[in-house]
């Protein structure tokens, strides 16, 4: 029973929908459902003035009955996080970070055929929401190119998947620095991400080296 899920604000095209298509304990709370209403007569969405009041309502309700979900997986969207903010909800930002990541991107929205206005509009906007997210005060989890969701979430629960296991993780600098370096960043990359001297960075990854040293050796001694 998780009453206190795990919320994710995913920038779009992390797999948010191909994740939940496997795991039975994550909601993937689409926010088009509650920011759109209708289509006008000449093509375009109006949209919802309730929004984003009605999306947090929903996911209130969801959290208040809650017996299944681990993670609920939200909209990254300003007014959405500053919605969570006002209603007391702690949430973590998942969101692209790498050398040529928007190309992929792009590619990613073409392949599951977003619209063109839907492309265009998040290739024009691109450095605007992740620098919102960016100056969020929020845990940050970054992926890397050729990296989704699931990778991630996969690392959070390596060594236990009982939700205060991760979300103790999710607030710990060392294990933010662990999910950058199993995903192949190098200490520069790490240090600027994280805002903080690379020397720190190096001194961590040599301390989870060691970990799993002796990890690996208490293994293979049975213990």
């Amino acid at each position: 029973m998780y009453n206190e899920p795990i919320i994710i604000c995913g920038f779009s095209g992390i797999g948010k929908t191909t994740i939940v298509r496997s795991r039975h304990d994550i909601l993937d709370l689409e926010s088009s459902e509650f920011s759109e209403t209708e289509y006008t007569l000449s093509g375009l969405v109006r949209r919802n003035e309730n929004f984003p009041a009605n999306y947090i309502q929903t996911l209130d309700t969801i959290i208040d009955n809650n017996t299944k979900f681990k993670y609920i997986l939200l909209s990254c969207h300003a007014s959405v996080r500053q919605a969570l903010q006002r209603a007391g909800h702690d949430y973590v930002i998942a969101m692209p970070a790498g050398e040529g990541i928007k190309d992929e991107y792009i590619r990613r929205w073409t392949q599951r055929k977003s619209s063109f206005q839907f492309i265009d509009r998040m290739s024009q906007d691109w450095v605007k929401m992740l620098c919102s997210c960016w100056n969020d005060d929020a845990p940050k989890i970054f992926i890397k190119p050729d990296h989704y969701l699931s990778d991630i979430v996969s690392v959070l629960e390596s060594e236990g998947d009982d939700i205060c296991t991760v979300k103790s993780k999710l607030n710990c600098f060392d294990e933010r620095v662990k999910l950058l370096i199993v995903q192949g960043y190098s200490d520069d990359e790490i240090a600027n991400l994280l805002q903080c001297n690379s020397d720190r960075i190096i001194g961590i990854r040599r301390r989870i080296l060691r970990k799993e040293k002796v990890k690996d050796e208490n293994s293979t001694r049975g213990l």
